[in-house]
């Protein structure tokens, strides 16, 4: 039990390592896309760590990419996400 416990934080982690490995490489589209299972997982963890992991990589995103059509509509999507 106590190891799929273990098993599920980590594979809810994941897509953070992903999104930062492709914000790294300039693939945003493929960033924002593990950011949103990130913020999906995230949020049903309840985790405040680990939305503030996320928002740093968000703000990462917005200082690289702000001006991406493809990144403020995730900011939006996100903002909505967060208020329900």
């Amino acid at each position: 039990m106590l190891e799929q416990e273990q098993d599920a934080r980590v594979a809810a982690w994941m897509p953070l390592d992903w999104a930062r490995a492709y914000l790294l490489l300039g693939e945003v589209e493929a960033c924002v896309k593990e950011m949103r299972e990130l913020y999906r997982r995230f949020k049903s963890m309840g985790s405040p760590h680990a939305l503030d992991q996320a928002n740093r990589l968000i703000d990462d995103i917005k200082r690289e990419y702000g001006d991406e059509k493809i990144v403020n509509d995730f900011l939006e999507e996100l903002h909505n996400i967060m208020e329900n």
